[in-house]
């Protein structure tokens, strides 16, 4: 595939066969994914996409991809290194009397010097005839695209001049020269060369995110260390990783302790402490010691594979904005051949000029460039993905990314989006005759066995203080409420004020006075203490919320706390508009307020709990892990945890927009005016290029657009 029109050509082929439910072609990667029925077959999509005049062949591993792109490159280059070579004399030759250029009487010869440039252009012809096989094969099947413009400029270039040619051998003096062809086939071979340069460069960010899966695993099988392929590992493996080494494949830890990086897949360069019993995911960096891990996940069940899988899916898609460049596309190659056509006709009837029609309606066929329209959508969007991608920012498609760009309103969840989601114990008031250190003790030793968030935050802070824990028996948890249990004879109780109260435990008014939530503790019928507990705001909370405004984004949070809890948070980090005590359907009905009065939303949470406020929302925004959770419910998924992704993703996504219509915008003007040009239709004012010179033309209109596209890898 050249162009735009031959990805419609080639999309169209493939649909048309009985069992294909799906098609997406991927003009960048030149590649194609079907979904099939039961029945159909890969061969007779194969055997579809021949008949239309192109290839296709089964690929296997991104490996194979890059090395045919890098095969292709190679070619090019050395076809147009060949090509200029035996142009260049082809040129001076032709060219040598207009310019005053010295030539060897022998050569200066009309006749010789037109049978030795046709000896040194059939070659260029000949290494260059991919044009014509293409070009003329899609012509013949009624799909004509690029080649087809560049065959016919080309051919029409050599045919004319071999038959005046022709004529001058039995008497005729007409002027002969073939440098058209020559030089159109070497300027094309190199904007064609330059152009896979330029688009190579565009995926290099897929590719180098492939090159991050491992390839090895260090496994124990047998009470033997074996190296295996990572392809072969099996659920339940033990793999053996050490310092420096690769994490394979998602796990857990059953032995070793050490510091992750997992920066491949958060985007945070901080390494992260691993213990027996943690998680750690597959193509992240052990950096320090050894680590034993039990095989979880692999292949595309794995988070890595997941998101690369996302990443790749998404670089494929087209955004709305595509639709308009894609109509035009489709009509494009059969308006410019109308218009060659018409072209030569006019100068060749009314003005009785054939040279000069040959030469207008050759510029028509190679200076219009479907490429640069058909380039200006796909390459923004791969070269955007790419980048989200190494910031840990997935957008589930380009559509997507479309949408992300005109929210006008943020909806925050509040625990684990706008605070950390993990309590701490901001502060303990003990009752009259006890002190902090006491009041810990007992409540950690108490929460020992609970598996409450609450609880385990106290043991926690207990731990930070050297506290020894108490013996406990009789542990009960009472839902709703807290838990007991016996403690040096007592029965003690650890929870909200309800269980207090009707155990007929009265609790001092100074001790219902905090910010967060308070867990009150009490042995036998007296009164120990409250421990407050706090859900930390995340330190960037305030300064993201700042840069939303500035992006002129609204921002409101939406939780199921307790008003008082959420006021504060708001109060903390500035977010004005706050709806506390929501059930997850109070979320979606917000949302859809919202819409109805014209806003575009973006909802950020944590994939799972809000899944019907993030499935309402213009776009669903999922802070976390990769998880799966967070994959398959929202539209955009943070991998990085931190809460600046938000703006990142939302200023990433403008970029890329701004980025396509300024490559559309280009690709539009310049084929509104260089195909006028090219006609002739600024002769009277003496404004003449030459067929050659519309090559240069086209190539430079796709380069400019891949160009344009690339500066996004410098966004930061």
């Amino acid at each position: 595939m050249q162009c735009v029109v031959c990805q419609g050509h080639v999309q169209k082929a493939a649909a048309s066969v009985p069992g294909v439910s799906r098609v997406k072609v991927d003009l960048l990667t030149k590649s194609m994914t079907l979904d099939l029925s039961e029945g159909a077959s890969i061969q007779a999509v194969a055997d579809a996409v021949h008949d239309a005049g192109y290839e296709a062949r089964l690929q296997d591993t991104a490996e194979s991809e890059s090395d045919s792109g890098a095969k292709e490159i190679l070619q090019l280059r050395l076809r147009f290194w060949f090509s200029l070579c035996l142009a260049v004399p082809v040129c001076w030759m032709a060219m040598a009397k207009m310019l005053h250029l010295p030539l060897p009487e022998l050569i200066a010869r009309k006749t010789f010097s037109a049978i030795l440039q046709l000896l040194l252009t059939l070659p260029i012809l000949w290494i260059n005839r991919v044009f014509f096989t293409r070009g003329l094969s899609a012509l013949l099947h009624g799909m004509p695209t690029m080649d087809s413009l560049v065959a016919l400029g080309a051919g029409v270039g050599f045919l004319y001049p071999l038959v005046n040619l022709l004529r001058n051998l039995w008497g005729g003096t007409a002027m002969v020269s073939f440098e058209t062809p020559a030089m159109l086939l070497t300027l094309i071979t190199l904007g064609k060369y330059l152009e896979g340069r330029a688009q190579a460069r565009t995926t290099d960010a897929l590719l180098t995110l492939r090159k991050l899966a491992p390839r090895q695993a260090v496994v124990r099988r047998n009470d033997q260390e074996q190296e295996v392929s990572v392809s072969q590992l099996r659920k339940g493996d033990i793999c053996l990783v050490r310092p420096g080494g690769m994490i394979p494949a998602d796990g857990e830890v059953v032995k070793g302790q050490s510091a992750v990086n997992e920066s491949a897949i958060t985007g945070e360069w901080k390494p992260v402490e691993k213990l027996p019993g943690d998680t750690v995911v597959g193509a992240t960096l052990n950096t320090s010691g050894y680590l034993e891990i039990r095989v979880t996940a692999i292949g595309t069940e794995s988070v890595f594979g997941k998101i690369l899988e996302l990443v790749s899916e998404a670089s494929s898609s087209k955004a709305p904005i595509a639709r308009l460049a894609d109509k035009v596309c489709a009509v494009f190659v059969p308006a410019v051949l109308c218009i060659a056509l018409v072209t030569c006709l006019v100068w060749g009837l009314w003005e009785s000029d054939w040279a000069m029609a040959w030469e207008h309606a050759i510029a028509v066929l190679v200076i219009s460039c479907p490429c640069a329209l058909g380039l200006a959508t796909p390459v923004a969007i791969v070269v955007g993905m790419g980048v989200g991608a190494r910031k840990g920012i997935l957008f589930r498609d380009a559509a997507v990314l479309e949408a992300l760009s005109q929210v006008n309103w943020v909806a925050l969840d509040k625990t684990g989006t706008v605070t950390m989601g993990q309590p701490v114990v901001s502060m303990v008031i003990p009752a009259e005759g006890y002190d902090e250190e006491a009041i810990l003790q007992i409540a950690a030793s108490l929460e020992h066995d609970s598996e409450h968030p609450l609880g385990k935050a106290v043991v926690i802070a207990a731990e930070e203080r050297d506290s020894e824990q108490l013996p406990v028996s009789g542990f009960t948890a009472l839902p709703g409420m807290g838990i007991a249990g016996n403690l040096a004879g007592k029965r003690c109780l650890c929870g909200n004020l309800r269980l207090l109260e009707e155990n007929g435990i009265s609790v001092p008014a100074k001790s219902l006075t905090g910010s967060g939530t308070p867990l009150f503790l009490a042995s036998g019928s007296a009164f120990l203490g409250t421990i407050w507990l706090k859900d930390e705001v995340r330190p960037e909370a305030m300064e993201v919320i700042k840069a939303l405004r500035k992006l002129g984004v609204s921002v409101a949070m939406l939780t199921g706390d307790r008003k008082e809890v959420a006021s504060a948070v708001a109060k903390e980090v500035g977010i004005g508009e706050v709806q506390a005590e929501l059930f997850p359907a109070d979320k979606e009905a917000w949302l859809r307020d919202r819409q109805r009065q014209g806003h575009r939303i973006a909802m950020v949470g944590d994939g799972v709990n809000d899944a019907p406020a993030l499935a309402r929302a213009d776009v669903g925004m999922a802070i976390g892990d990769g998880a799966d959770a967070a994959l398959a419910t929202a539209d955009v998924v943070l991998v990085n945890p931190s809460l600046s992704s938000v703006t990142d993703a939302i200023r990433l996504s403008r970029a890329v927009l701004r980025n396509i219509r300024e490559n559309l915008c280009w690709a539009f003007c310049y084929n509104l005016f260089a195909i006028p040009l090219a006609s002739g239709l600024f002769a009277h004012w003496g404004i003449v290029i030459p067929a050659w010179s519309g090559a240069a033309a086209m190539a430079c209109s796709s380069l400019l657009v891949i160009s344009n596209s690339l500066r996004l890898k410098r966004f930061r």
